[in-house]
C-alpha cells in the first residue's frame, strides 16, 4: 500500500468563508522541495503454524468436544494452530524468514508452517 500525506500551506483566507484557510495548489506538486511528503510501502507476511497431521492435537480435540456440547454435532475434527501477521518496511530475505519460522515461530518436530506474502493494499481489501 502506498501512503502519501501532503500537508498544504495556507496562503490566504478562503474566498467564501473567512474562517477557512485557502490553500495554494502549487504547494501540492511533489517536485517542490518544500512539499511535506511521507511515502511508506509495507509488506505483510502471514505465517500459519499448524500441528502436523501425524501428531495428536489435544487442544483441537477439546475444542471439537466443546463445539459438540453446545449443539454443533456435525463437526468431525478441529485442528488448532497459530496465525501470525508480520509487517515489514523492508522484508527480510526468504531464507532468513524460513529460518525464523523454523527456529523461532514453530516447533518443526510437531508443527508445519506456511508463509504467505501480501502487500498491505491486498491485505486490507
Amino acid at each position: 500500500m502506498l501512503v502519501a500525506r501532503l500537508e498544504p500551506r495556507p496562503t490566504e483566507l478562503h474566498p467564501t468563508n473567512a474562517a477557512l484557510p485557502r490553500f495554494d495548489r502549487t504547494t501540492f506538486h511533489l517536485s517542490n522541495l518544500g512539499c511535506p511528503l511521507m511515502v511508506c510501502v509495507l509488506m505483510k507476511v502471514h505465517v500459519i503454524v499448524m500441528p502436523k497431521q501425524s501428531v495428536l492435537d489435544p487442544q483441537g480435540v477439546a475444542v471439537r468436544n466443546a463445539l459438540k456440547d453446545v449443539g454443533l454435532e456435525t463437526v468431525e475434527s478441529v485442528r488448532v494452530g497459530k496465525f501470525l501477521e508480520l509487517e515489514f518496511k523492508t522484508p527480510p530475505g526468504e531464507m532468513k524468514l524460513e529460518e525464523i519460522c523454523r527456529d523461532l515461530l514453530s516447533n518443526p518436530v510437531i508443527e508445519d508452517y506456511r508463509i504467505q506474502y501480501h502487500s498491505t493494499a491486498e491485505a486490507s481489501e
